[in-house]
């Protein structure tokens, strides 16, 4: 503990690391430390959840800064440190990388295959969930990227108002009538003229009246009719 925090002394000292990041004493760790977790291998959908911590250099993509490329991997490499001591992935994104999504902690969000610059795509699609990567250069500067748990719904959505059109689209989901062709026909919700179909969900994207039921599905199945506010929703899981 005693050299770790030493190192992050000198790399102040040189310009490397801000003077934030110290204490009062040598003898304590200020940062906030990150909760424990597992490692577990990632499923090939093509789609991933990501956080990352970027800082830019001169000359870099849509860089505002006079840091040198030196300078800028220096630092980089002095968070990458401090994160695989146990500080808070989180934080330090939040407090000094330099993107749009620092705000959120450097919350990327659900990106698929094909939407990312490759370097950072395939540092991405190469990590297991939870894992953190080395440093991955990019067009926009260096970057520490961690892949996150992804637990996602694709689903198609009904949603009627009387209790008539309701039994109506429970008798026909149960016939096996295609459930996109009964948001055609049924749904009043705006996206029923294309078919209900929703895209993707976690489970913060959903009311918490529908978490339960919705997560519970198997692809191909679709939930009991679930009364909100005086209407009535069906979802079908896609995938």
């Amino acid at each position: 503990m005693t050299q770790r925090i030493n190192t992050v002394k000198y790399l102040v000292l040189v310009g490397l690391l801000p003077t934030v990041l110290l204490g009062t004493s040598c003898d304590k760790e200020v940062l906030p430390q990150a909760d424990a977790v597992t490692i577990q291998p990632a499923s090939d959908t093509g789609r991933a959840k990501v956080r990352h911590l970027l800082l830019s250099y001169e000359g870099a993509w849509g860089a505002d800064t006079r840091r040198t490329k030196e300078n800028a991997r220096g630092q980089t490499e002095a968070y990458l440190e401090m994160i695989q001591n146990g500080a808070d992935f989180g934080y330090l994104a939040q407090q000094f990388s330099e993107d749009a999504q620092k705000k959120d902690g450097g919350l990327i969000g659900v990106v698929e295959q094909g939407q990312m610059v490759k370097e950072f795509e395939d540092a991405l699609f190469a990590l297991d969930l939870n894992e953190i990567s080395t440093i991955v250069e990019t067009g926009f500067g260096f970057h520490i990227v961690q892949r996150l748990p992804l637990d996602e719904r694709l689903l198609i959505h009904i949603e009627v108002d009387t209790k008539g059109t309701r039994d109506i689209v429970s008798i026909k989901l149960q016939e096996g009538i295609d459930p996109r062709l009964l948001a055609r026909e049924h749904s009043i919700a705006p996206h029923g003229l294309r078919g209900g179909e929703l895209g993707w969900f976690e489970k913060e994207d959903l009311d918490t009246v529908f978490t339960t039921p919705v997560f519970a599905l198997e692809i191909g199945t679709c939930s009991e009719p679930i009364e909100r506010s005086e209407t009535w929703h069906f979802f079908c899981r896609q995938g």
